[in-house]
């Protein structure tokens, strides 16, 4: 079941209610959340290999209950990724044999819509839950696709600016992963 079967099968009502019961704290989104839900109903699906999953997002401390998240699946193994041997004492074998989490939040509204659906997030989740939570991450940048592009664009505009610069202009303006983790842990106690 795609995303795209599971709106044309549910009502304004149902997703209403479950925007209003899951995120509270944004009430005076709901005009933008009814005109996406609307929007998503008249466009075509392009189908996509992405995969939607809710998971369970385990938070660092202890006393915060875990948060559904929206991820997309697409058979990549951590292991895959060229970053994976920088993770230190996280580049395990059974990290490493785990399906990517990928972010959709700046993928094309179509593209949404052509993606199946994992059986356990159907099983786990009723459908207006289901587009409640998936309206929720699409909508992270802006209720536009034009917003969702422009911060698209910004961000590989960023990537191409760091790949022209030299080492020495690296070493001169980046600061390195470790040492921003390095800081938040401490700063924020956190563990490994």
């Amino acid at each position: 079941m795609t995303l795209a079967d599971v709106i044309a099968s549910t009502t304004w009502a149902e997703v209403k209610a479950a925007l209003r019961w899951l995120f509270p704290h944004e009430m005076e989104q709901l005009p933008g959340y009814r005109q996406v839900f609307w929007e998503l109903r008249q466009m075509k699906p392009e189908p996509d290999p992405m995969r939607i999953s809710i998971e369970l997002q385990l938070l660092a401390s202890d006393d915060e209950d875990s948060t559904p998240e929206v991820v997309g699946r697409d058979g990549t193994l951590n292991q895959d990724l060229e970053g994976f041997k920088y993770l230190g004492k996280h580049a395990n074998s059974e990290y490493g044999a785990e399906e990517v989490r990928w972010s959709l939040s700046l993928r094309p509204r179509r593209n949404w819509l052509g993606m199946k659906i994992e059986s356990a997030t159907l099983r786990m989740y009723p459908s207006p839950q289901i587009i409640a939570y998936c309206l929720n991450d699409m909508t992270f940048h802006g209720f536009s696709e034009s917003e969702n592009r422009a911060v698209s664009e910004e961000l590989r505009r960023r990537v191409a600016e760091i790949e022209a610069m030299s080492q020495q202009e690296r070493d001169e303006k980046l600061i390195p992963a470790e040492k921003v983790l390095a800081d938040l842990k401490s700063k924020y106690g956190l563990r490994d």
